[in-house]
């Protein structure tokens, strides 16, 4: 056989054989061993150096959590295999972890430890197992307890779960816990004149032992017995709680506590309320929490709380009705809706006003238990046990509105009953403003130096009877503008104004208008005088000009000054600008 033949022969035995036996190259699937032996032997937590954590551990303390492992000799893991376990919530990771797990006889990787930051961790397993014996040691994580996972009530476990093992606890552990606190709050119900008392202890769930509230009623306030409830639940006297009449203290007891406490109970005002007169007393309360802690026996007293209760049996109201030239006034009999048997109401009418019978009401209905005798009003509302409004309008006099002066009605009704203490009363001052007359400056003109001057007569539009006179004298320093009188608008001839004589060293004349008829609306005067002094309208001058008005008839005497600023500019000067190339100031 040539050279040549036996080559070709043999290529085709070789790709043949590999037909026949092909060769592999597939690796081994990788195995979860999870639970498949206690890979994981022990758990403990120790301090950063190794050591016990001792008492009063502080909550964010950087720890090591200590594993113990062993892969028994009958058990195969080979390269990829993986290891799983969860972390306890008690247990932070704030960065990833990754980290080899070392073989202590000659310092070869075992496996890579992966712990994520929510605790789960992973143990991926190098060919070093499959081919030794006895292979175990020991591994360690750094990182800290999760402060807010931490419970407040000591001592305090953690359980580790162990794929293979089982649940492996640590503890019980001792940490540095909040205080517990104790905060008082009430509320007031007018209906039933009861407090109801709120006490929340222990809001910080601390572990406290012992645990007793003592709440000490103050003066003026009755506790009501069966109106004490822990956390919701009904207390029952005796077993729950314990009221001495005579101390006047309230004891609850409450055991060995872990979580917050709720405590309410109620206490009523209502006797002493009936001795107080009108206005808003204070009742104040606090509570003591009495507890031991780790053998130490401990208190604490809460914040003061001052509830406020307004005994509230008559108020006083009223309003001018500028239109109906009366005054509305309104009477609320106990707002604080007690029960008064006898009430009556009586309210003197002031001088000046009359009351309007037409218009009295209770509750918006037309009253009619009611006496009017003179200025003396009253009324019987009888038993009563709940607020009612009286209404009723006063008619002011009509004299009033012959003046300018502002008028004031002081008003005080009160309320007797039975249980009412004698006095108890209510005022209101309504004001009535009236202007019979009325001066303005309505305007100077600098070009020509005349003030116009505004007279308003009867804004408070009463009776007014014929002949009522308006007198305004002119004073020095301004003349009458001929022709500028004026009624509503409509020119006045100058047969009102006279001139003063020389002699006169108090005016330059007087300007008058009289009313020939009665009238009842408001009338509207105007006329205008001329500054007399060209140094105030030919100069640079600013100052006041003052003018006065009377207005006189069979009842009525009232006069009303005005002011006019004058204000006069003849020249100005004011700076343009500044050149600072060529430092010329315009």
């Amino acid at each position: 056989m040539s050279k040549k033949r036996f080559f070709s022969f043999v290529v085709a035995i070789i790709f043949l054989l590999q037909v026949i036996v092909p060769v592999s190259n597939v690796k081994a699937a990788t195995r979860d061993i999870t639970g498949a032996f206690p890979l994981i032997t022990d758990v403990k937590i120790t301090d950063i150096n190794g050591k016990e954590l001792g008492d009063n551990i502080s909550k964010s303390s950087e720890i090591h959590i200590n594993y113990t492992w062993s892969i028994p000799n009958d058990q195969t893991v080979n390269a990829g295999d993986y290891y799983t376990m969860q972390l306890p919530d008690e247990i932070k990771i704030a960065t990833a972890i990754d980290q080899p797990m070392i073989s202590p006889k000659d310092g070869s990787v075992v496996a890579n430890i992966h712990v994520d930051t929510n605790g789960k961790t992973k143990i991926t397993f190098t060919s070093y197992p499959s081919g030794h014996s006895d292979v175990l040691g020991g591994f360690a994580l750094d990182c800290h307890f999760n402060q807010g996972k931490i419970g407040n009530a000591n001592p305090i476990k953690i359980d580790f779960t162990v794929p293979g093992l089982g649940v492996v606890t640590q503890g019980p552990f001792n940490f540095q816990q909040p205080d517990p606190t104790i905060v008082k709050s009430g509320t007031y119900n007018s209906t039933t004149d009861e407090i109801t008392w709120t006490v929340t202890a222990n809001k910080e769930g601390v572990r406290l032992s012992n645990a007793v509230v003592v709440d000490n009623i103050n003066n003026g306030q009755a506790f009501i017995d069966g109106s004490v409830s822990i956390n919701g639940t009904p207390a029952v006297l005796g077993t729950n709680y314990f009221y001495d009449n005579t101390s006047r203290k309230l004891t609850i007891n409450m055991g060995e506590i872990t979580t917050q406490q709720v405590i309410t109970f109620k206490t009523s005002v209502h006797n002493d309320l009936a001795t107080k007169s009108q206005g808003t007393y204070n009742y104040t309360n606090a509570a003591m929490l009495n507890y031991d802690y780790s053998g130490t026996p401990k208190s604490l007293t809460s914040n003061t709380v001052s509830i406020p209760v307004t005994v509230k049996y008559i108020s006083k109201d009223g309003a001018y009705d500028a239109a109906n030239k009366r005054i509305n006034w309104t009477i609320k009999v106990n707002e604080s809706g007690r029960t008064i048997n006898n009430a009556v109401v009586t309210d003197a009418i002031p001088v000046g006003l009359t009351i309007d019978a037409s218009t009295i009401k209770v509750d918006g209905a037309t009253g009619t238990d009611y006496t009017i005798s003179g200025q003396n009003f009253s009324y019987d509302l009888k038993n009563i046990s709940s607020v009612h409004t009286i209404t009723f309008s006063t008619n002011v006099d009509s004299t009033v509105y012959n003046y300018n002066n502002y008028k004031n009605y002081s008003n005080t009704a009160f309320l007797s009953g039975d249980g009412v203490l004698s006095g108890t009363s209510s005022s209101k001052v309504v004001g009535v403003p009236t202007n019979i007359i009325q001066k303005q400056g309505a305007g100077y003109n600098s070009s020509t130096g005349v003030i116009t001057w505004k007279i308003i007569v009867n804004n408070n539009k009463t009776n007014v009877a014929a002949g009522a006179k308006v007198t305004d004298n002119i004073p020095i320093g301004q003349v009458y503008v001929a022709g500028s009188g004026n009624l509503d608008g409509v020119a006045l001839d100058d047969s009102g104004y006279t001139a003063a004589t020389s002699a006169d060293t108090g005016k330059t004349g007087t300007f008058t208008y009289t009313f020939s008829s009665a009238f009842s609306d408001t009338h509207t005067i105007t006329f205008q005088t001329k500054v007399t002094d060209p140094k105030v309208y030919q100069a640079n001058y600013s100052g006041n000009f003052n003018n006065s008005v009377t207005l006189t008839s069979s009842d009525i005497n009232q006069t009303a000054s005005a002011t006019q600023p004058v204000s006069s500019e003849i020249i100005s000067k004011t700076g343009a600008g500044y050149n600072y190339a060529t430092r010329e100031i315009t």
